[in-house]
């Protein structure tokens, strides 16, 4: 059930590459899911584009791999209800399609990694899940260590952007709401 205007989503979606910063989103996912008394679907994507040539043998070992890691990190997570979904695929189009499939109101997501600098990235994956996901994405950068106290909602002036800003407030009424438009100015 889809989130309506009143109540946050019934049903969240965790989009994980299984690496070590995913847990700064999947900690989140948790929390909401709880917060919220919502489903948690937690989707894996095995890009075997990348593994084009390779035997099937090698494919169902990492599905394997993969569902037996996410098994074990979520065993002790009695408290929720939450199931595994790992599918073969380019990582945008599996994320968005096991969303609209299992009709999740949001979904949660890391970020890429570092750069030179030390700066969070949003990488090519999240950054196109939330360019084309047509639903709430939230993409977490730290750890979550309480409730949010503070979102920031970036704005193009745009009714979609009318439409994220109603949501943020919506899904974090007691967080101090800000939002935020940058403009370019032309040489």
């Amino acid at each position: 059930m889809t989130a309506n205007a009143e109540t946050p989503p019934r049903h969240l979606l965790l989009a994980t590459d299984l690496s070590a910063r995913c847990d700064r989103a999947q900690d989140r996912a948790l929390d909401l899911a709880r917060a919220w008394k919502a489903k948690l679907t937690i989707v894996h994507a095995l890009d075997v584009v990348s593994m084009t040539g390779t035997p099937s043998a090698p494919i169902a070992a990492a599905r394997k791999r993969a569902s037996d890691y996410l098994q074990h990190e979520f065993r002790d997570v009695g408290d929720i209800a939450w199931d595994i979904d790992i599918r073969e695929g380019q990582p945008v189009d599996v994320i968005l399609t096991v969303a609209r499939e299992k009709d999740c109101g949001l979904i949660v997501t890391g970020i890429a990694g570092n750069d030179a600098l030390g700066h969070m990235l949003v990488g090519g994956t999240t950054a196109s899940v939330v360019r084309k996901a047509g639903l709430p994405v939230l993409v977490v950068k730290k750890r979550a260590r309480q409730s949010y106290r503070r979102v920031v909602v970036a704005s193009d002036l745009s009714d979609a952007s009318t439409g994220a800003l109603q949501m943020g407030a919506k899904l974090f009424p007691l967080s101090l709401v800000t939002l935020f438009h940058a403009f370019d100015t032309p040489f």
